[in-house]
């Protein structure tokens, strides 16, 4: 998992390069990591990370492709930040942040039926001066977290992170 996370991480950073180009290199303990980035007219860059343990895809632009499991979506009308999906060793997850001209009660309450339409349990719900969190646990060790905070321009800014247990 180390090395995933690390490469999670690489990617971030290489992908805001907007790079088109392919890398694989061979770790201290002798993994094999391949990289490959591309950048699409519309302005949004896509990045591939494989490990032994797994692949790591990172999409950024507004017009980037969601890939969320568990049947949830991404709020009508949202304009998507970044997109990040992961497949390891039978484990799926994603991290989704978007800006929406929704109110942070309006997406909560969104986020909040489609954990329980995933059989989510909502275990834990905090509002701030200028943020609401909510996250949950469900069958099959899934992990619902969904969060708001003030964004550019009078939007809301919301960050969906979603896993599921192998």
């Amino acid at each position: 998992m180390r090395i995933f996370v690390l490469s999670l991480s690489a990617m971030a950073v290489l992908s805001a390069c907007g790079s088109d180009d392919s890398v694989t290199v061979e770790t201290e303990d002798g993994e094999t990591v391949a990289y490959s980035g591309a950048s699409s007219d519309d302005g949004s860059t896509t990045a591939t990370i494989t490990t032994d343990e797994g692949t790591a895809t990172m999409r950024t632009g507004a017009d980037a492709r969601v890939d969320l499991p568990l049947g949830f979506k991404l709020y009508p009308g949202a304009q998507v930040v970044s997109s990040t999906t992961f497949d390891q060793a039978g484990e799926r997850g994603a991290l989704l942040t978007f800006v929406s001209d929704a109110s942070p009660d309006e997406l909560i309450a969104f986020y909040r039926k489609a954990a329980e339409g995933a059989d989510i349990s909502i275990e834990m719900s905090l509002t701030t001066d200028n943020s609401k969190i909510i996250g949950g646990k469900g069958a099959g060790e899934r992990t619902f977290s969904f969060s708001t905070v003030p964004g550019p321009d009078g939007k809301t800014q919301g960050q969906l992170m979603i896993g599921t247990g192998g």
